[in-house]
């Protein structure tokens, strides 16, 4: 029987240019960094970060019911859990609904137009379609799991098809918008649909793409019992020792345009795709087992389609899962292909090994749904750089793979990418879904064929003067576009060593202490009396200049500017060129995925182009004449150093501003554009609220083709579901919270178990209500066999003047046997200073704190200390002990050294809590909470804690973040190992008076009235 979509001619092809892309993978936050990776053959490859879950827990064989798996490893992105809310006008609320597969691609489909050069405005309300490859969802089992209370928005945000569809609606696009889940082809199949709907006109241009996130245990407890995963922790594809693939996650899209508008447009493309094919293997072995005959019909059907063999590849981006049943079955249906497509041809010697057999896997793992644009985006830029990646933890062939007599071979180093001068390169992608799904896509390079005079795109033209469009939704995000472009300017130059004394001027320019000609080696660097944004972007600058990046903790130990000088001259290897900030994290600058020939190719014309008509015109805008390129740089840097100096060709302007003036817009002129004519129009351009500019009215002759510039730096914040009762299981929630109705429950006398009395000193040498904490968590380890304590629902009583006294332990009785509470006092009415529910254990969402973030400010531990002593937090010398601490509004983190005091009944539990305590109130105060002389804070309530310092050392760091929702506290403290021995959630601190600052009966009025409020 004949199908109708095999009626069209067999040879013919539909081609589609890939007009922009942006991605992150494991271990690369852009699409540039995954390809260097790719490139040195970098292992991304790690342990399930303890922020995801704690694998130790669910480690073991996945024998019968048993909730455990054998793989302990992945490739895990950072950062997954931050979002731009304000960027894309999303409230807080919905966004915390809002799985993060779907936030993360609406910023990476933005950040791919951007490349692409496209403004997202000027394509709302046109037939632009979005095609996004789907599969798992872990944040819906999460949210049940934990009890996240429903609202009206968890409807959209769990549901698959709003990752596509949430992109739709906040661009305005009117062509198709699909997910698909195929499963593991889930994102090839997408290419293949966005290709059909530019074919048949459905859609004038694409965003395709996929997204994968590893955000529970349960899919690898269910895909250990499959027997699916390494028990080596390594995906070891076409090895003799695979024993199964590692996930990954990743999310990734490409921008398609047909071939023909993009060459007319003047578009940068990346590569061509020149056929796709997906079909379903049909009925094979099992169902999750792959066909040879379903697999070697959609190579076959692709390359047809194409209209290319299959023999004059260069690389076949191989499916590649490393299962011993897999990858021989691949194998064996590529040779299949390859001889269904010879057409009766065959090779001068078959022998010849030609056609590389890529292996993304052993890279960044099985990024599952995004596995395929994972792998034509790899593929695109081997095309591009014309070199093949090496297969990772590649020894000796599988003996069930026979490659003789094929051009097939494993590449184990890097392999300049075969290439002829009359044809451009070409190769295949294959993805293949475990429900039987099949997709495979051909990609040809680019070689642009001019017809008629070629577009400028040399430097001759940088006598003439070019207007620069810069705008960013904030300031602080217009100085990091402003550092984007200065980067990419830095790039189109070369390497050169730098002097020790160039090193000095540098970092001294970086720091805005003038030109001194290196004679501020020796100063200091705690005399400098920086502000927190001028910290920051020195660092930036610093970073972009030592083509690495400078974190706070690569410099945190250096004294003087000198010493700063050659840590960065270490780190940079002696070389300077400006590449993009990557801050240890994800939440950095994007860099742009060319080859350094397109870098040295960039002029001022076609910089100016692709900012002028492909971003969009933002609140915060600044624009430039110059046509210099040493002259564009000064002004961008000093614009860095001071925003609101002025500066010749400069001009600034905020359309929210009351003092904002529209300027007309001018009238354009005959002939090639004057710098008094570009003036105006920069004026105009950044006063108006919906300027129009176009190249024709300002240069009066064609548009140079564009060039991609780095994406959109969005300021990431954290951005999870809250669950107040997520911590136990609501079942054995008591119905009262506070501390005086919960004693009430309790049945007199008081059972006084254990009590210890302050004797060693005058005064309780802590805040009572501290001290009361630690004092019962020293109780229940000893009680507990020294097991990790889990409390919920904590709540601390009215705070005590320092002064002499007893304090013992209680439980309830009679069904409220999990409340414990810590007294000071004797009977009949002893002060309650902490209260808990003791549960047997917590489960706390993954968190954003990494460490020491590098946008921190360096703040002196004693000035943690007098802050505290000023809102009433007063910290004993024998318990201080900070000994760094760096800070941002909403964040802190400290490095603490603790002391184990011999015979000390509360061990070091003490200093730990009152650096918590330190920091934590001096955090409160950063976020410019006032204050007034006669307050005082204190702990109020937290939702929940988890204590477990067995082995811990004394080197410990706290990492302290504020919610700006409801400005609760997240801490979590790491021994020197990365092992947590203190997390505690949904910190509250309130405000006292004074004069409540005293010892006061829980069962007296006043202590009802302070609780209360």
């Amino acid at each position: 029987m004949t199908n109708g979509r095999h009626s069209r001619p067999r040879d013919t092809s539909f081609p589609v240019a890939v007009i922009g892309l942006h991605g992150r993978f494991p271990g690369a936050s852009d699409a540039q960094t995954f390809w260097e990776n790719l490139r040195d053959g970098r292992d991304v490859i790690t342990t399930i970060p303890p922020e995801r879950w704690d694998h130790a827990t669910f480690f073991g064989e996945p024998e019968g019911t048993e909730e455990r798996t054998y793989a302990t490893t992945g490739g895990f992105m950072r950062d997954v859990d931050c979002f731009d809310c304000g960027f894309f006008n999303i409230l807080p609320r919905e966004a915390e609904s809002m799985d993060p597969q779907q936030r993360l691609f609406l910023q990476t489909a933005w950040q791919a137009l951007e490349d692409a050069g496209r403004s997202p405005k000027d394509l709302a309300g046109k037939e632009v379609g979005v095609f996004v490859g789907v599969g798992h969802a872990d944040y819906p089992v999460l949210m049940r799991r934990d009890g996240a209370p429903f609202d009206v928005f968890r409807a959209t945000g769990i549901v698959p098809t709003a990752i596509a569809n949430r992109v739709s609606f906040s661009l305005d696009l009117r062509g198709p918008s699909e997910s698909i889940d195929t499963a593991c082809s889930g994102s090839l199949v997408a290419i293949h649909r966005a290709v059909q709907s530019l074919e048949s006109g459905e859609c004038d241009l694409a965003i395709a793409g996929g997204v994968n996130l590893l955000l529970g245990p349960e899919l690898f407890i269910a895909f250990a019992k499959a027997g699916m995963l390494s028990r080596s922790g390594r995906c070891r594809v076409l090895d003799a020792d695979c024993d199964g693939y590692v996930r990954g996650e990743s999310v990734a899209a490409i921008i398609l345009r047909p071939l023909d508008q993009a060459e007319a447009d003047g578009d940068f493309i990346y590569g061509v795709i020149r056929g796709t094919a997906e079909n379903h293997g049909g009925k094979t072995h099992s169902f999750t087992a792959p066909g040879v005959s379903g697999q070697a019909h959609v190579v076959t059907h692709a390359w047809t389609r194409a209209g290319r063999s299959f023999q004059d590849a260069s690389l076949l981006e191989m499916h590649g899962t490393g299962t011993p049943l897999g990858d021989p079955i691949e194998l064996k249906g590529l040779k299949r292909a390859l001889d269904d497509t010879s057409r009766g041809s065959h090779l001068a010697d078959e022998s010849v090994k030609k056609i590389a057999l890529g292996a993304l896997k052993s890279h960044v793992g099985h990024l599952e749904a995004a596995a395929g644009i994972g792998g034509v985006i790899k593929t695109l830029l081997s095309i591009q750089n014309g070199l093949i990646p090496p297969n990772l933890h590649f020894r000796c062939l599988n003996p069930q793979i026979n490659l003789d007599g094929t051009p097939f071979f494993v590449p184990v180093t890097p392999v300049p990418l075969g290439t002829d001068s009359e044809r451009p390169p070409l190769a295949g992608v294959s993805s293949f879904g475990f429900g039987g799904v099949n997709a495979h896509v051909v990609v040809e390079g680019y070689r642009r064929v001019e017809a008629g005079p070629p577009r400028s795109t040399h430097a001759g033209d940088e006598a003439t003067p070019y207007l620069f469009v810069i705008s960013a939704r904030d300031e602080r995000a217009l100085s990091r576009r402003v550092a984007q472009l200065l980067t990419f300017l830095d790039q189109t130059g070369t390497q050169e060593p730098l002097s020790e004394q160039a090193n000095i001027r540098r970092i001294e320019d970086a720091l805005g202490l003038g030109s001194l000609a290196g004679e501020c080696g020796g100063i200091r660097l705690d005399s400098l009396d920086l502000s927190e944004s001028q910290l920051i972007l020195a660092l930036e600058r610093l970073s972009f200049e030592a083509a690495t990046p400078v974190l706070v903790r690569d410099i945190r130990d250096c004294v003087t500017i000198r010493d700063l000088a050659e840590r960065i001259d270490a780190i940079s290897g002696g070389t300077v060129n400006a590449v993009s900030v990557q801050s240890g994290g994800e939440a950095s600058l994007p860099r742009v995925a060319v080859t350094s020939e397109t870098l040295r190719n960039a002029n001022l014309a076609t910089i100016s182009h692709s900012l002028m008509h492909g971003r969009d015109a933002m609140h915060e805008r600044l624009a430039i004449v110059t046509g210099c390129k040493a002259a564009l740089m000064t002004t961008l840097r000093g614009f860095l150093k001071d925003p609101r100096a002025p500066q010749r060709g400069l001009a600034r302007g905020s359309i929210l501003s009351s003092q904002n003036t529209p300027a007309p817009e001018p009238i354009p002129r005959e002939g090639a554009a004057i710098q008094v004519n570009l003036e105006e129009w920069a004026r105009y351009w950044i006063s108006n609220r919906h300027p129009k500019l176009h190249w024709k009215d300002l240069h009066r002759r064609s548009a140079p083709r564009k060039i991609p510039l780095p994406a959109y730096p969005f300021e990431l914040k954290r951005v999870w579901y809250t669950a107040p009762d997520r911590l136990i299981p609501a079942a054995v929630l008591p119905a009262t919270t506070s501390i005086e109705r919960a004693s009430a429950e309790f049945h007199a006398p008081v059972r006084i178990d254990r009590s210890i009395t302050t004797s060693r000193s005058p005064s309780i040498p802590l805040p009572a209500t501290l001290a009361g904490l630690a004092f019962l968590l020293q109780h229940l380890m000893a009680t507990h066999g020294n097991r990790a304590i889990h409390l919920s629902h904590i709540e601390f009583g009215q705070p005590l003047e320092s002064k002499e006294g007893k304090m013992s332990w209680r439980n309830g009785e009679r069904g409220q046997k999990e409340i414990v509470q810590c007294l000071y006092g004797s009977d009949p009415a002893p002060h309650v200073l902490v209260q808990a529910r003791l549960t047997s254990a917590i489960v706390v969402a993954p968190h954003s704190s990494h460490g020491f973030p590098d946008d921190m400010l360096i703040v002196q531990p004693l000035t943690l200390y007098s802050d505290a002593e000023r809102v009433g937090v007063k910290i004993a010398p024998e318990y201080r002990c900070i000994e760094a601490a760096h800070a941002t509004t909403n964040a802190l983190s400290l490095k603490i050294r603790l002391p184990r005091v011999t015979g000390e009944p509360l061990s070091y539990g003490p200093s730990l809590l009152a650096s918590v305590l330190t920091g934590s109130v001096c955090l409160h105060e950063r976020a410019a909470i006032p204050y007034l002389d006669t307050k005082v804070l204190c702990f109020y309530r937290a939702n929940a804690l988890a204590f477990d310092p067995r082995g811990a050392s004394e080197d410990t760091e706290i990492a302290i973040e504020r919610s700006e929702a409801d400005g609760s506290m997240h801490v979590i403290a790491r021994d020197s190992d990365g092992r947590r021995i203190l997390e505690l959630c949904g910190l509250q601190i309130r405000k006292v008076p004074k004069h409540e600052h005293k010892v006061v009966p829980t069962t007296s009025t006043a202590a009802r009235t302070a609780l209360a409020s």
